[in-house]
């Protein structure tokens, strides 16, 4: 039997030979959601806002256009090297004290403390 191809490559006629597609709904992650800033993300990811320069803003989506990346993922990788860099520069992070902790943990997505 003669074999069609698709992008130069040889593709079974029979559908015996075919390889089986997976079918349904993909797999259900049991993903622990802790705060409200990580609904609707992938595990290990958490919802954020910040107010930057207008400039900075769309020369971080004209990079992110250029490398064919998601907005999220040039920003991540910035936002990492930053991190790296600064840990070299300076030693290790060391852990907000608790206290400041519990202050931020009050305060609604805008930086203010929460009314409620």
């Amino acid at each position: 039997m003669a074999k069609h191809t698709k992008n130069n490559v040889a593709l079974p006629v029979d559908k015996e030979q075919q390889p089986k597609r997976k079918v349904g709904r993909p797999a259900t992650t049991n993903k622990v959601i802790t705060k409200s800033t990580q609904l609707g993300t992938k595990e290990g990811e958490e919802r954020a806002t910040f107010i930057l320069r207008q400039e900075l803003i769309e020369n971080i989506k004209t990079i992110a256009y250029w490398d064919r990346q998601l907005l999220k993922e040039t920003i991540d990788i910035a936002l990492d090297t930053y991190t790296k860099n600064w840990i070299k520069k300076n030693g290790p992070l060391k852990d907000r004290p608790e206290q400041v902790k519990a202050r931020d943990s009050k305060r609604s997505n805008s930086g203010r403390p929460s009314t409620k």
